[in-house]
């Protein structure tokens, strides 16, 4: 895919959670933990893990709740390095002189808005390589990846537990 306003390219793979998942390099402590955690099941609940689960990626991890609207989706929980790329995604008192980021923003909330709904219908494991703005506004190059989450039905995502690295 390409993004217009950034006029560079990023990549991104869904991978269906009722085929086999691929081993994923730079996320291979995520994705045990969550495959340990779902068993056989389709996608794990959120008291399937502890906090515990995730150490060494705290600072990389982001919790957000899908709600209905996702532009008003609710982050349970944001790591630090996450949250100096996607903190203020949502933030109306971002400097008004950072237009570069704030039309990004745009850009990204739009297509974040779709992403939300095929999660809701078919939920799967999200990679996006690509370069994103950091708070400073300079641009870094990152790879992420989304883990869906099930309500205690099981039958479809809630919530996604993210994880970044910078690359």
């Amino acid at each position: 895919m390409e993004n217009v306003l950034l006029k560079m390219d990023y990549r991104v793979e869904n991978f269906s959670l009722k085929s086999r998942l691929p081993k994923i390099e730079n996320f291979k402590i995520p994705m045990q933990v969550w495959n340990r955690a779902r068993g056989k099941r389709l996608m794990p609940m959120w008291n399937d893990f502890c906090f515990e689960d995730w150490i060494g990626w705290h600072s990389n991890l982001c919790v957000t709740d899908l709600l209905t609207n996702p532009m008003r989706q609710e982050e349970r929980i944001m790591g630090e390095i996450y949250r100096e790329y996607f903190g203020s995604l949502s933030d109306p008192d971002l400097d008004q002189k950072d237009y570069d980021r704030r039309e990004y923003q745009k850009e990204f909330l739009k297509e974040f808005e779709d992403y939300m709904e095929l999660q809701h219908s078919d939920p799967f494991i999200c990679l996006f390589e690509g370069i994103v703005p950091k708070e400073s506004a300079v641009y870094k190059k990152i790879k992420m990846i989304d883990f869906p989450i099930t309500d205690d039905e099981g039958s479809r995502a809630v919530t996604l537990i993210s994880f970044l690295i910078a690359v």
